[in-house]
């Protein structure tokens, strides 16, 4: 799959351009992909196409888009598992300054109908002096340039990553996903929980590491 002109959610930009992060799941004897794109705004958005090989996709067009100030220059990254009647659809959006996870519920017989939003992110970075840091234009800069010489001293020093115990979780969230069974559905434990992984950036070392949660699904 690549992107095209003739869709107007994965024209792009001259600098941004591309379609990405596939998530796919079958269900009603058809694979239904959904997929990030950029438009001709720059935004990204989460679209849908469906194939009955699993092979030649057929575009559909865009399922979610910005809309709430937490996700107002994109949702991408989107990952979806089957929870009873239900599609999961877990994904990032961006601020301009933060990226969070948030959800979203499709009809599972009809993967295109989302049918609830989230107004809020289920899970965003701990909001500690390096958010703010990060938030501020000028010193994001410096901010940035301090992490980069702290990364590279730190890899001068040892082979290995250092995990800071206090800011490993203090950036962004990335894609995460649910534990599922090999069909793509929601694998629930003994206690009625279930795991979501969650990539996520460390605070000084600006490094992904992946963390997890104990989450009790309730849709």
């Amino acid at each position: 799959m690549v992107a095209e002109d003739k869709y107007w959610w994965e024209h792009g930009t001259d600098s941004v351009k591309g379609v990405a992060t596939p998530t796919v799941i079958y269900v009603n004897e058809s694979f239904f992909m959904y997929y990030e794109a950029v438009g001709k705004d720059g935004i990204s958005r989460i679209a849908l196409a469906e194939s009955r090989d699993g092979l030649s996709f057929i575009k559909k067009g865009v399922v979610l888009e910005p809309l709430f100030d937490w996700n107002r220059y994109g949702v991408n990254h989107p990952f979806a598992a089957i929870y009873n009647d239900k599609i999961i659809l877990l994904y990032v959006g961006f601020d301009g300054h933060c990226y969070s996870l948030g959800l979203a519920l499709a009809d599972v017989d009809d993967p295109g109908n989302i049918i609830y939003v989230s107004e809020t992110p289920i899970l965003t970075n701990r909001h500690n002096i390096f958010y703010k840091l990060y938030k501020d234009p000028l010193i994001s800069k410096l901010s940035l340039l301090g992490r980069s010489f702290i990364k590279y001293i730190v890899r001068r020093i040892t082979s290995k990553t250092i995990i800071f115990p206090f800011t490993w979780n203090k950036l962004h969230i990335y894609r995460s996903s649910l534990l599922t069974t090999p069909s793509r559905r929601v694998k629930l434990l003994n206690n009625g929980l279930t795991l979501l992984y969650v990539s996520i950036y460390d605070g000084i070392l600006g490094i992904p590491n992946i963390g997890v949660c104990r989450v009790r699904v309730n849709v």
